[in-house]
């Protein structure tokens, strides 16, 4: 254009240096640029906003035509006044660096242009925006929308967040578990390295602002985006296991009509719980749950119903002292909650939709019942579950007591229920836990070690930090994101996952098949006959009794030897005369 370069880049690919007038044009598209302006002998930090950039909304990025003609004549006569005064003054520098600041409470520049505070993944900017001004137009925070700028408020918005700010935090706190502090501290610090205090503190408003994109950008994935009248239900903002058998999912439409290998269409639970995920009592806990009970959290009021009508009495451990069972009742005045329980596939390690409780106290079979029945009651029509818990043997005895007693504990009678210990916690049971609850005797559940929610809890335990002195909702909220992110990986690697284990299984399926020719070899056929229907039988049997099980608590007892010729041998002894010795 002829003129003198003022502005330096340091976000444009070879920091060039423009004129003013340039440095509009240039910028309408890249708003969020970081600015150098040189003041005669060096450059100084700047905006765009001082180069008197202003963002136009709508009509394709140029002026809303209907604008008041003083506000386009002020504009004007700005761009023609600083282009033709040269090199900027300090005095001028210092009264752009003196607008940007957390004392700014102007909202509207000389011209009448609505001054905003965005933040970008760059930083926090204070940037003038031009509405349109039509007739039809939209509403001002619409037009925001458009233009992907999230609005601090629906009424007069006066900061807004880029959606790739927005979007980029919500994939740092999944991957890296960065905070929101955190975050924002950055943002303050690439504004403003040396006086990062001095920006505009808008740290509540990313929080508010975060919880709603996190909770739109599920409804998007999961096709409610459009239909702001169609009710979300239980769990339909949550991924449950691709691999697991799900009628209507993964499942032939005549499935039921292959019930003879059973195993096929049932399905295994893991419980576990987690007393790093615990919550602090807050003295205003007012605050609204955007997913409710859509996500893997149950519903809080049933869930409330359930617990002030159950019956919280422990019965007397016929096992090991185990921790889980001693320290039901253990309480911590200042949570809320000392931690949660969740429920997930043996196999596959997915967390199972609206199965996740909070603790109020110790390890209580109350909370377990709950979130198992919500698990048992979304089999739809399958007959058989396999559920692996830490103390089994103690939680199964009156587990269908306790279900007939209370209202809010349901699922299907006729669902047959394989009860088992996990295998690096069935080692510290009774020697009678093993044959009766081993997951390697239970057919078809496949080789599981019952403890995959472990590999879980340390990677949510990182961000249990910063939830436990969230309210009650928002950390429901992004406890749930963590669970919903874990299992939509899961999904995405299921494929490679399954394909690696099934070389796995058919190398061992040779070894097993070698093991069990060298151990029958020599074995009378009639015996491997009688025991495999045997263990078939008490298979069957231990549904109603599983003492059933009790047969593979093989006891190996020396035989006594015989003498070889027959008869009893007798060591004939006589001790050394004093002259011998």
């Amino acid at each position: 254009c002829g003129h003198d370069g003022v502005y330096r880049y340091a976000d444009c690919f070879g920091q060039p240096m423009l004129c003013t007038s340039c440095c509009r044009s240039a910028h309408q598209l890249h708003p969020f640029h970081h600015v150098e302006q040189w003041s005669g002998d060096h450059f100084a930090p700047s905006s765009l906003r001082a180069a008197g950039l202003v963002l136009q909304l709508r009509h394709g990025g140029v002026r809303c035509p209907t604008a008041s003609a003083s506000l386009l004549d002020h504009l004007d006569s700005e761009q023609v006044s600083t282009d033709e005064e040269g090199f900027p003054t300090m005095a001028s520098i210092q009264a752009a660096l003196n607008s940007f600041s957390a004392l700014d409470t102007w909202h509207y520049n000389d011209a009448g242009n609505h001054l905003l505070t965005m933040v970008d993944i760059s930083g926090i900017h204070i940037i003038a925006i031009c509405p349109c001004k039509c007739l039809q137009q939209s509403p001002f925070r619409a037009q925001l929308l458009e233009v992907g700028l999230y609005p601090a408020t629906q009424k007069s918005p006066r900061t807004a967040f880029t959606f790739q700010l927005l979007e980029s935090f919500r994939l740092m706190n999944l991957e890296c578990k960065v905070t929101a502090m955190s975050f924002y501290k950055y943002l303050r610090r690439v504004t403003d390295p040396v006086l990062p205090h001095t920006t505009p503190d808008q740290y509540k408003e990313l929080l508010r602002i975060s919880r709603q994109w996190r909770y739109l950008q599920n409804k998007l994935i999961f096709g409610f985006a459009h239909d702001s009248g169609v009710k979300v239900k239980d769990g339909e903002l949550a991924y449950f296991c691709p691999a697991c058998p799900q009628p209507g999912v993964n499942l032939s439409k005549d499935w039921t009509k292959d019930l003879g290998d059973a195993w096929k269409y049932s399905r295994s639970f893991v419980m576990d719980g987690n007393f790093s995920a615990e919550h602090m009592k807050l003295k205003n806990d007012d605050d609204f749950d955007l997913t409710g009970r859509s996500g893997y959290f149950t519903a809080s009021p049933c869930y409330r119903a359930h617990l002030q009508i159950a019956d919280d009495r422990q019965p007397k451990s016929t096992c090991h002292e185990h921790k889980a069972v001693n320290q039901v009742h253990a309480t911590q005045k200042h949570l809320a909650a000392t931690g949660i329980r969740a429920i997930a596939c043996a196999r596959h390690g997915c967390f199972v939709p609206d199965t996740v409780v909070d603790f109020q106290k110790g390890e209580q079979q109350v909370n377990m019942d709950y979130a198992l029945c919500r698990a048992l009651g979304k089999l739809e029509g399958m007959l058989r579950a396999a559920i692996i818990y830490d103390i089994a043997c103690q939680f199964s005895v009156h587990f269908g007591t306790r279900v007939s007693r209370n209202d809010y504990l349901k699922f299907s009678d006729t669902i047959q229920i394989i009860w088992g210990i996990g295998l690096f916690h069935i080692h510290g049971h009774q020697d009678v836990c093993l044959s009766r609850y081993s997951p390697d005797l239970i057919p078809g559940i496949g080789k599981v070690d019952g403890k995959v929610l472990e590999t879980h809890w340390s990677q949510l335990n990182e961000i249990c930090g910063s939830t436990r002195s969230m309210t009650a909702a928002h950390r429901r909220e992004v406890l749930n994101d963590h669970m919903l992110d874990s299992n939509q990986k899961k999904m995405l690697n299921i494929v490679q996952s399954l394909s690696r284990k099934y070389i796995q299984a058919l190398q061992g399926l040779e070894v097993a098949k070698e093991g069990y020719q060298n151990l029958t070899a020599n074995t009378d056929q009639s015996f491997i006959t009688q025991w495999i229907a045997q263990a078939e039988e008490e298979q069957t049997r231990r549904f109603a009794d599983v003492t059933a099980m009790d047969i593979f608590d093989v006891q190996l007892q020396p035989g006594k030897r015989k003498p070889r010729d027959g008869k009893s041998c007798k060591l004939n002894y006589e001790a050394p005369t004093q002259a011998e010795m």
